[in-house]
């Protein structure tokens, strides 16, 4: 059984993992320069991107409001109850699938910023969505996109099917809010896509599609730090009144695939072996473990074979920026993985229970 961890470079909505993101910036630095941002709602906040950034958010004094599909649902780590409680977060019903939701919610909280991430069941590339928050009274939004997206927007074409999908978010943002109305958070290679080896960790035989193709696995939790930052601070702290509207976030380390499961082992104390995927089941791999489409699946496919044979661009000029962004927008440097590993040992091994 291939368990549903995590969508390739988005939210996770894996239950009760990890506490990094309780961490407050360092009393050392000086504090964040704050704007009044009224109350904030956050879409996906079962997500392990979308709680962090509610706690970072909160934690520079925001109202929080947590926009859900189903309000009675659990909410898994980093949010604790005992943190949306004492904190006063409140929850509202809406839906990124139906607008009219969407509108209701934002004109019951008054929010004028948003929390969303790129949900495939939307037809018009979330257009009608983003429509319903600025009609709702919404004047800025922080999307979670992927870094995958390089270049200019409208250059991006469907054959690089996680670029262009979240490209095409962006440029329906752009196209309701304009300049200043958004910022999209573009993240790497989450930690927890790591979680998609558990099953077979487990069984002490690992199938990996190019063992040595190295990622940056970078932690949700700074991802929805960053993401939280900006939230609260506006678009002018990224430059978004000069036309900056992307802010790329990375893990401090490139890390070959074959050496990340082999520190998951280690941390666990798990003794493994590796052999190679076959094309045809390393595509069912990620389409059932990650949940998306098959097509998204084969490019992901492409990109670690690329990423291998060191002919991708994925981490370009753009590198050291991205990864320095985590420590610029929240006083706090990018976990690295081993220390994402060793900090959520005790769920890594009840995971390598079941």
């Amino acid at each position: 059984m291939i368990k549903k961890v995590h969508l390739y470079m988005r939210e996770s909505s894996l239950q009760s993992f990890s506490n990094l993101s309780r961490t407050q910036p360092d009393a050392t630095e000086p504090p964040l320069k704050m704007s009044n941002p009224g109350p904030i709602i956050i879409f996906g906040p079962t997500g392990k991107v979308g709680s962090a950034a509610a706690l970072f958010a909160h934690s520079l004094g925001a109202k929080i409001i947590l926009g859900m599909r189903d309000p009675s649902k659990f909410i898994p780590a980093p949010l604790a109850a005992a943190d949306e409680l004492a904190g006063g977060f409140k929850r509202v019903y809406a839906d990124l699938t139906k607008p009219d939701t969407l509108r209701a919610a934002a004109e019951e909280t008054g929010a004028k910023r948003a929390f969303v991430y790129l949900n495939y069941e939307n037809p018009d590339s979330m257009k009608s969505a983003f429509e319903a928050l600025k009609s709702g009274g919404v004047e800025f939004v922080v999307l979670l996109s992927s870094y995958a997206v390089q270049g200019e927007l409208s250059s991006i074409t469907p054959d690089d099917f996680i670029a262009w999908k979240h490209a095409q978010i962006e440029l329906a943002l752009a196209g309701v809010l304009g300049v200043g109305g958004f910022v999209a958070v573009r993240g790497g290679y989450f930690a927890t896509n790591s979680l998609l080896w558990m099953d077979m960790i487990n069984e002490g035989k690992v199938k990996i599609w190019h063992p040595n193709a190295a990622w940056d696995w970078v932690s949700p939790d700074d991802v929805g730090a960053v993401s939280g930052a900006i939230l609260v601070k506006g678009p002018e702290v990224v430059g978004g009144s000069l036309g900056k509207t992307a802010v790329e976030v990375i893990g401090p380390d490139l890390i070959s695939q074959r050496d990340v499961v082999a520190t998951i082992a280690e941390v666990i104390g798990k003794e493994i072996e590796t052999e190679p995927f076959d094309e045809v089941e390393v595509v069912r791999f990620y389409t059932v473990g990650l949940a998306i489409p098959e097509k998204s699946a084969r490019t992901l496919v492409d990109q670690i074979t690329l990423r291998d044979e060191g002919t991708d661009v994925f981490y370009g000029s753009s590198y050291t920026e991205a990864v320095g962004n985590i420590l610029k927008y929240t006083r706090r440097p990018g976990v690295a993985f081993r220390i994402w590993a060793e900090k959520n040992k005790e769920r890594l091994i009840i995971l390598n229970q079941y």
